[in-house]
């Protein structure tokens, strides 16, 4: 609670960046997958693994000692 009322106008701004971040995310990632699956022609779920593959490599290598893993990451 402290730091709500010392600090909320940077508390604030860390929420409003978080939101803005997601949503810009959220954005993107919704148009690529109706982009790339009509006007490309690639299939739904391709680009569903390319969009979450950068991610389960993060949560990979946050998780684990680094190791070469035979996906890539």
């Amino acid at each position: 609670m402290t730091v709500l009322r010392t600090a909320w106008p940077l508390v604030a701004l860390g929420v409003g960046a978080s939101a803005l971040g997601i949503s810009a995310t959220y954005f993107t990632d919704t148009f690529l997958v109706a982009w790339a699956t009509t006007d490309l022609g690639a299939a739904r779920q391709t680009m569903l693994d390319v969009l979450l593959s950068p991610t389960s490599c993060a949560a990979r290598s946050s998780a684990a000692p680094p190791r070469r893993s035979p996906s890539g990451c």
